[in-house]
């Protein structure tokens, strides 16, 4: 209790308003417009960025502006979606790479080991020593029309393939661990100091829309 946030709103001809949100309790809270008197103190400030600011319980006050600065989803995804599209790291797996992996999975998942045995058994009457990411494709196309794994036991492989030579088929971001993985830089709270001004802190907030999008025009926005 005892924060209050305040907006400054643009209204017709020009005239500003301030509102205010301010929690009373628990269960109740308080959402006005201020009177002339009230809002005095924020529409006559020289600041002409004043859009929004936080009283805290020890009466100090923070001024959050919007800046013309978008963030983009972190380093680590875009080297994770270029790996995905050239796969100049890992351009392929040998058979006897990809069995092993498959084998790993019999062990870890023995409700799964047949599954993963039988295409064990597929993939070693393929005449390719080596398969590269189109091959890989294939496979999966394969196995999906065949249904030879199950979507649990296909996203498990995709993880091994990931793990252990970094290959990237598929990012997923509504599984929980992919999000974090790869879309880190568009969750949670991030800040970081300005480096011409160590007092100047920055902040944005990340969203998943219901439709993942990680283009520019759904980025971040710095406040």
């Amino acid at each position: 209790m005892g924060w209050e946030f305040y907006q400054v709103a643009k209204e017709a001809y020009g005239t500003q308003a301030v509102y205010l949100f301010k929690m009373i309790n628990s269960d109740e809270f308080e959402v006005r417009r201020l009177d002339l008197q009230e809002s005095s103190k924020f529409i006559n400030s020289d600041d002409t960025d004043l859009q929004y600011l936080i009283k805290t319980p020890a009466n100090t006050f923070y001024n959050l502006n919007r800046k013309n600065i978008f963030t983009l989803p972190n380093a680590e995804l875009f080297g994770d979606i270029n790996e995905m599209i050239s796969h100049q790291n890992c351009s392929s797996v040998t058979k006897a790479e990809l069995k092993r992996a498959l084998n790993d999975l019999s062990k870890s998942y023995p409700n799964y080991r047949t599954k993963y045995q039988n295409l064990i058994s597929i993939i070693n009457k393929r005449e390719l020593n080596s398969f590269n990411i189109n091959d890989l494709k294939d496979e999966f196309n394969f196995i999906k029309k065949n249904k030879i794994l199950s979507p649990i036991a296909i996203n498990l492989l995709l993880d091994e393939l990931y793990e252990q030579y970094g290959l990237v088929l598929k990012v997923k971001p509504k599984i929980k661990s992919h999000v974090q993985k790869h879309l880190s830089g568009l969750t949670d709270i991030n800040y970081f100091v300005d480096n011409g001004d160590q007092d100047v802190i920055y902040y944005n907030v990340g969203t998943i829309s219901k439709n993942m999008n990680i283009s520019i025009a759904k980025a971040s926005h710095i406040w």
